[in-house]
């Protein structure tokens, strides 16, 4: 039979179920859904929700309009991360600038271009999503459009357009994009976010800008459905000014004369953004409208938080959501009323990059509270509490942990350390900026209090890993120490003063008035510049004595100290060594020389020891940045008790099983010149990580292995369910080792800037295995799951060129990359579910196998195997599963609906072969839109094998996962079940033939959004004669109410019943976008459904309009 048209009739609403709130257990986020409304035209559903995720809240992060942590969802976007230029940059950018296989290719000034960035060799990454699709796309070296992992979407690029500014420099840039999906839907990304986002780099305090134009956010605009539906979007522009957190950049010359680097960049970007907010979304029968505040944000001047979303039938309110705010200050929750309106800015102070007051504060959803109609409030909502006892610090804090979370430490230092690469010479690291969790769950969600009372409860806790070479070098600071030489010119060359084993000296032999002469010295690490103290004591007014200050890194004396000293010296981070250069004459050598058993001391004090923190490879791990939720506590008003959710993130085998995608990294080498004469040495310490942190599900860690533990309230364990899954472990993001032209040297990945990875996170995440426990440990239940994963080759090629070594006024010579991105795919290729019982006998298996096509990544055949011998299989075609032969399925490729099946048949096993069961073969209408005009079925009570069976695209007894596909042909036994003889213009039927049964017509009304009449053994013709098409149509003016719509639908079914006798007509009228109010059927009988202001069913009434069943719905107080 069709698919049910009249829908049925309403039902009590259901009340909310209090169960754990969703965990994406893999990454260890809570994920916070709170629906506001779902528009539904035709096939198309989009939910509008307030949507919040739980992974830690980043020291620079700025709240959305609708609260820190929470996000509006409503549509879709195309969004753009920009890899060097934008790709469409004229003459410049990726879609224009010159590549070669071969780096040998590139000419002097290309490279150096590239070095730069004035040149772009590497593709940007586009991500989209829309209402049931997401994922990424980028532009080839052909300019043609590849998504990734791999989908049946098309991409179009709309026209480049040059946009201008009066602040920085124009440019020509994308101005909309359009995607189809695989089932005929077209997107539209016309409402493009222009910013203006200027660089300001700070040296001495003197600021110099530059900047330019940038679209990197584009917002649907227009979905057009396959039949010609559409959902409309408009928004906003509000234009808002504010400064990034600033950043530093350290060039520490390690070895080198020159200086062509400056020591220090301290930077800081000001973005000015024409920002899109949403204003509406219409669509057939309805709107949603989006309600700001008058008054500007507290935390982001010049924006405005959402106040209420609005949902109207036609120009009739139907419902709406209020939301209420506060803002987190500090440790402190305030009101919008406790702070200025006017005068403040999101600006840092340029000369001291001080913060503005805005900056400290952040916008907080307090609560979410739905309206009737009348603007009634029916309970106390949604509320919302945070953890904020220490609060969180202002935008621009540099109290942040490697990762950028919050850790409460002061101002992190730098600190160096002797290289274990390069000998002599220094690495430098960030101090301070271990995880903190106290500080790093600051801001977060804490509670939920729901509408009837119910409560949730969320714990957190720092995700953790094994040991692991990727963690960042963490230090414990040591008490002060020192670095000094004792000499007496007596101990000259005696091995007890050299013996390295008894705290002896080393040395080296310097030429010294004609003789080589032992320096003695001490080598030293200062970690940090400062002040330090020398001290030289007993020093004797002789000729050739002295002691000197020697930095090993720059190559350089400091200072010399022939006479007895005491003072400070500022001396930068570096290896040093402080030595003593004796005298070899025969006077001072001689026993009998005073001076000959003198003790000479010199001294360094003031600097401290680092020790470097290890990792620890126990059952807690090492923690690192970002949060996973650690318990749920659940309360639910119904039965007056709570239930805890608790989550250990082990291995079977009690290990961690979290896994980092990579570490930050924050310094790297380089060389630099003047001239290309004399080379400097430079350690780069920056102050943001020089390679992107990556991320899998939204998660720096994620996690292989999760128990999830259901506890009483008093801990007694109630069960447990055991989850594992794909990991970067065993489908890690792909590396492009850099090459280098310069001796052949290949340095590691992370020592300097590199291309992004080829990132395969589309390849994680999915479920292998999960095991359910009872609260005695007996296993219950089981589920296994394989899968199939596909590499393929695209033509995403680029170049990433870097100076080795730069030379400002020469040859440079460079690092490079040469690298391509892959696209694919991963299907489930296996799932095995167990049931256990007492008797193993007993136990129930199921096994699917499923075969999928590369073409349109559907499933071409799904095989089942049951514990108890019943096997089946399911095979299935889509349309470019044919070579052509029918012009509907032409029309849907063209259409790009390729998911709509063709064929589905059932074979059951017997024996070892297959036999058809049952089979349907969809026919559709030429137009090429999706709809359908006819399903054929085969039904039989006589067995088929399927090696007599002829699948429509393929010759007589081969199977669709095998052999070469044919053009379109049918076996000859199937028989049509029935046919949608006409459809109206929104594609909704109007007549219906069943088997040999007679035909069916169906009126629609409201906007073609209901069925208001069924009309049996009727044609369509004969009703439109008996009603006129001018009354028809009348049913769905835009300008009818409720009441008058009720008096036409009436009016209709009683002509029909007139004029028509033989037909049998059943009528409907609804409170459109609410539900269904009447249904009187073929007898004339009426029942009537009304609703509270909710829009919840309030009462079931009889044709006598006697009630038949009432609802009351109470709410808990909160």
């Amino acid at each position: 039979m069709p698919k049910q048209i009249i829908g049925p009739s309403p039902t009590v609403s259901n009340f909310v179920q209090y169960k754990e709130t969703p965990v994406n257990l893999y990454s260890g986020m809570v994920n916070v859904s709170i629906p506001l409304y779902t528009i539904k035209v035709g096939e198309l559903e989009i939910p509008i929700s307030l949507d919040y995720k739980g992974g830690g809240i980043k020291v620079s992060e700025i709240a959305s309009n609708c609260g820190l942590g929470w996000n509006l969802t409503t549509g879709g976007v195309v969004s753009r991360s920009t890899v060097g230029l934008p790709d469409e940059t004229p003459t410049v950018g990726y879609l224009y600038s010159t590549y070669f296989e071969s780096f040998s290719s590139y000419n002097e000034v290309q490279k150096h271009t590239m070095g730069t960035g004035s040149t772009d060799g590497e593709p940007d990454n586009f991500y989209f999503s829309f209402p049931g699709g997401s994922g990424r796309f980028n532009f080839d070296r052909s300019g043609n459009l590849v998504s990734i992992p791999k989908t049946n979407y098309q991409f179009i690029k709309g026209p480049e357009l040059f946009y201008s500014s009066s602040v920085v420099s124009p440019a020509t840039l994308i101005s909309t994009w359009s995607i189809k999906d695989d089932r005929g839907n077209l997107y539209n990304f016309n409402d493009a976010e222009m910013g203006e986002v200027t660089g300001n780099r700070l040296v001495n305090f003197n600021t110099t800008g530059s900047g330019s134009v940038a679209i990197n956010s584009w917002h649907l605009s227009k979905i057009t459905t396959p039949v010609g539906d559409q959902v409309n979007y408009t928004y906003e522009e509000v234009p808002v000014s504010y400064d990034l957190a600033p950043t530093e950049t350290i060039n520490a010359k390690t070895m080198g004369s020159e200086d062509p680097l400056p020591p220090s960049i301290e930077s800081y970007s000001r973005n000015v953004i024409k920002t899109k907010r949403i204003s509406s979304i219409s669509f057939r029968g309805g709107k949603v409208l989006f309600k700001y505040n008058s008054t500007s944000r507290a935390d982001l001047v010049g924006d405005f938080a959402l106040e209420e979303v609005q949902i109207f039938q036609g120009s009739t309110l139907i419902k709406s959501f209020q939301l209420n705010y506060l803002y987190l200050d500090g440790p402190n929750l305030k009101n919008r009323s406790d702070y200025p309106l006017t005068g403040e800015t999101n600006f840092l102070t340029n000369t001291s990059l001080a913060p503005s007051a805005t900056m400290s504060r952040r916008l907080v959803l307090e609560s979410v509270r739905e309206r009737s109609e009348t603007g009634q409030f029916m309970d106390n909502g949604h509320r919302f509490e945070y953890i904020h006892n220490f609060g969180l610090p202002n935008r621009s804090s540099r109290s942040i942990d490697f990762w950028g979370y919050y850790n409460g430490n002061t101002e992190p230092k730098i600190i160096a350390q002797q290289s274990a690469q390069d000998a002599g010479l220094v690495d430098f690291f960030w101090y301070d900026r271990h995880v903190n969790t106290e500080y790093a769950i600051q801001g977060l969600l804490s509670k939920i209090i729901n509408p009837m009372g119910g409560v949730t409860e969320f714990s957190y806790e720092s995700n953790s890993i094994a040991a692991s070479p990727k963690l960042p070098v963490t230090f414990t600071e040591m008490v002060s120490i020192g670095a000094s030489v004792s000499f007496a010119h007596s101990l000259y060359g005696k091995i007890v003063y050299e013996d390295p084993d008894d705290g002896g000296y080393p040395y080296v032999l310097v030429q010294k008035d004609g003789q080589m002469v032992k320096n003695y010295y001490r080598e030293f690490v200062l970690p940090e510049r400062n002040n330090y103290t020398i001290t030289i004591q007993n020093m004797p007014n002789v000729y050739g004595i002295y002691f000197y200050l020697f930095d090993v890194g720059r190559n350089r004396t400091v200072q010399t100290f022939m006479n007895d000293y005491g003072g400070l010296i500022n001396l930068d981070a570096g290896i040093y060594r402080l030595y003593i250069s004796p005298s070899l004459s025969a006077t001072v050598q001689s026993p009998q020389n005073p001076y000959y058993n003198t003790f000479m001391t010199a001294s360094v004090t003031g600097y401290k020891a680092y020790t470097k923190t290890l990792n620890s490879s126990g059952p807690t791990g090492n923690i690192v940045g970002g949060v996973r939720i650690k318990e749920q506590k659940i309360y639910d008003p119904l039965i007056g008790q709570y239930v805890l959710k608790e989550y250990k993130y082990r291995d079977p085998d009690g290990g961690v099983s979290g896994v980092l995608l990579n570490a930050p990294e924050f310094s790297y080498s380089k060389e630099a010149s003047s001239s290309g004469s004399s080379i400097s040495k430079y350690k780069v310490l920056t102050f943001d990580p020089v390679i992107g942190l990556r991320t899998t599900s939204g998660s720096y860690v994620a996690y292989s292995n999760v128990e999830e533990w259901t506890k009483s309230v008093d801990l007694t364990a109630l069960g447990r369910v055991d989850y594992s899954y794909i990991n970067a472990n065993t489908n890690d993001d792909v590396f492009f080792t850099p090459a280098v032209d310069y001796s052949g040297f290949m340095p590691p990945y992370n020592l300097l800037p590199n291309p992004p990875v080829d990132n395969r996170d589309w390849l994680r995440g999915r479920l292998l295995s999960k095991s359910i426990y009872s609260a005695s440990n007996q296993l219950l239940e089981k589920e296994i799951n394989t899968y199939d994963y596909y590499l393929e080759n695209t033509n995403v090629r680029g170049y990433k060129i870097d100076f080795y070594i730069e030379v400002l006024n020469g040859t440079s010579n460079y690092y490079y990359n040469k690298f391509d991105y892959k696209t694919g795919y991963l299907h489930l290729k296996e799932s095995t579910k167990t049931v256990y019982n007492q008797a193993p006998s007993t136990n129930v298996e199921v096994n699917n196998r499923y075969i999928y096509s590369k073409v349109h990544l559907q499933p071409l055949a799904m095989f089942q195997n049951q514990s108890n011998g019943d096997s089946t299989a399911t095979f299935y075609t889509y349309p470019k599963d044919f070579q052509g032969g029918n012009t509907s399925i032409a029309n849907l490729i063209a259409n790009n609906i390729l998911i709509n099946p063709i064929e589905r048949i059932t074979a059951v096993k017997k024996q070892s072969s297959y036999f058809l069961k049952e089979g349907e073969l969809n026919i559709y209408r030429s137009a090429g839109n999706g709809l359908l005009e006819r399903k054929d079925i085969l039904e039989t009570d006589v067995p088929i094998s399927l090696a007599s069976f002829k699948f429509s695209n393929r010759v007589l007894g081969v199977l669709p996962t095998e052999g070469l596909s044919a053009s379109y042909g049918a076996d000859a036994r199937y028989k049509p079940a029935y046919s949608f003889l006409q459809y109206n213009t929104s594609g909704n039927p109007l007549e219906l033939k069943v088997k040999e049964l007679p035909v069916t017509v169906y009126l629609w009304g409201y906007n073609n959004q209901y069925p208001v009449l069924e009309i049996k053994n009727a044609t369509y013709a004969e009703v439109a004669t008996a009603l006129t098409q001018a009354a028809i149509d009348n049913l769905n003016s835009i300008s009818q109410t409720e009441a008058t719509m009720e008096t036409l639908i009436k009016n209709a079914a009683d002509k029909l019943r007139t004029d028509i006798p033989k037909a049998m007509v059943t009528s409907f009228t609804y409170k459109p976008l609410v539900g269904m109010t009447s249904k009187t059927d073929a007898r004339g009988i009426k029942e009537t459904y009304t609703y509270d202001g909710m829009q919840r069913l309030q009462a079931i009434l009889d044709h006598l309009n006697n009630v038949n069943r009432s609802i009351d719905y109470h709410y808990r107080s909160n």
